[in-house]
Parts: C-alpha cells; structure tokens; sequence
C-alpha cells in the first residue's frame, strides 16, 4: 500500500497503536510527538518489524512547529494521505467555578485548537490532490458529560463539531473526515485512575462490556476508515466504547 499517514501524539497510548497498526499495514508513517523520547521509540519499534516511520517533534498547539512537522513528512515521503489527530491531554480534574483559567487554556490549545492546526495543514497538501482521509480521535466526552472535566468536554465536543463541519466542506474533495470516540482505554493517561484491581473494576462496570476498552481496538478501527472504508462514509462519529454511551 503506496499510502503516507502521520500521527499526533503518536509516541504513547491510543497513538503508539494507531502508528504501529498503520505501519503494519504498509503505511508510511510520520509519527508526530512533543516527547522526543516515546516518538522515536514508536518510530524505531515499527522500523524493527518490517515498517517505514520517521519521527518529528512538535508541539501541536503551536501553529509553526505543527507546519513544519506536516511539512518535513510531506518533503521526505512526497505525499501525504492519512491524518490521525490523536494528541490530547487530560487536564485538571475540578469543579468548572474553581477551574483555573491557565488550566483551561492549556487543554483547549492541545485538544481542540491543536486538532484544528493539525487539520489545516494537512488539508493544505490533500485538497490539490482532491484526495485524503482524516481521523480525528474524540472521546465519550465528546458525547456526553463527564463531572469534573469541563475543559476537556468542552474540547472533545468540540472536535466533533469541526469535524463534522470539515467533513461537510471537502466532501467534494475526495477527503473523507470521521471522528472516533474511545470510551476509557487502558493507557497511560488513566493509570492513576486504575491504580488496583478496584479502582479499574469500578470503571470498567460503568462499561456494558464489563472492561476497559483497549488501545488495539482504537487503533483497528483507525486503518478500517483509513483503508476499507467507504468513500461514503465522512463527517461520522464512531464510538468505540464499549457500549458506554448507548446507555
């Protein structure tokens, strides 16, 4: 498969999976991190099996990193195909009339304006070649409340509204734009939360699968849209969750 996609926050978690599933499937893959150190590990474990990544560090809610990133992978690779907007950050955990205005700022630059940049960019090298698919990684709090997280709602709901805006204005593009919504995934940005056998039970009730969602999964479904799907299929929001949110 002739195809180049790059990943944000591709270094950990939910962007570890999605960079090594697409590599698996013969995707060149630009992995897209602000930790030098995990997004070159994910780029050297894919190179060790048999795929092809390179790794660029960046910021995503700074706007000149972030183009330069996009750029440096369309330059080496010539071509760019994929974009799966995956960095995100869980912010502070309090009530919204004693949420810090810093910290509100800090998670709405990184998971919503820094999914915005993302997509500009990207979108700049796929709409001359009327051609591209994109993947935004929302969450359940996307779609519902979730107390004490009302910088990180706001930003999860928020995705999915551009991108179903985005979707809505290249579907004549040939670029189709889809978000996935993750319900809790066993990664590290939730290991305080599922300390002992406990704490991860009780999470994994709330679940009508009875456990924790797993980043393979997200990942599976991340290179079905990127490489099966149907053209058809744009401005969509996938839960894989577990059945959390049919409740």
């Amino acid at each position: 498969m002739n195809k180049v996609g790059l990943v944000t926050g591709g270094g950990s978690g939910i962007g570890k999976e999605i960079s090594i599933s697409l590599a698996k499937h013969g995707i060149k893959t630009c992995v897209i991190d602000s930790d030098p150190l995990k997004g070159r590990a994910t780029t050297e474990h894919i190179l060790k099996n048999g795929g092809e990544s390179i790794f660029q560090l960046a910021d995503v809610s700074n706007h000149q990193q972030i183009q330069n990133a996009i750029a440096a992978c369309v330059e080496i690779y010539g071509q760019l195909d994929i974009g799966v907007n995956n960095a995100g950050i869980g912010g502070a955990r309090t009530l919204t009339h004693q949420y810090s205005e810093d910290d509100w700022n800090k998670v709405i630059s990184i998971n919503l304006t820094g999914v915005w940049i993302s997509m500009k960019y990207e979108l700049s090298y796929m709409v001359p070649n009327q051609s591209g698919t994109i993947v935004n990684i929302s969450s359940i709090a996307g779609l519902v409340g979730l107390p004490n997280a009302s910088a990180y709602v706001a930003a999860k709901h928020a995705v999915i509204g551009i991108t179903k805006t985005a979707a809505l204005e290249y579907a004549q593009s040939g670029i189709s734009i889809n978000a996935i919504s993750p319900g809790w995934t066993r990664t590290d940005l939730i290991k305080d939360k599922i300390g002992n056998k406990e704490q991860e039970k009780m999470i994994a009730d709330r679940h009508p699968i009875g456990r924790l969602c797993e980043p393979e999964e997200i990942a599976e479904t991340v290179v079905w849209l990127c490489t099966q799907a149907p053209r058809s299929i744009t401005g969509t929001v996938i839960p894989v969750d577990g059945g959390f949110t049919a409740k």
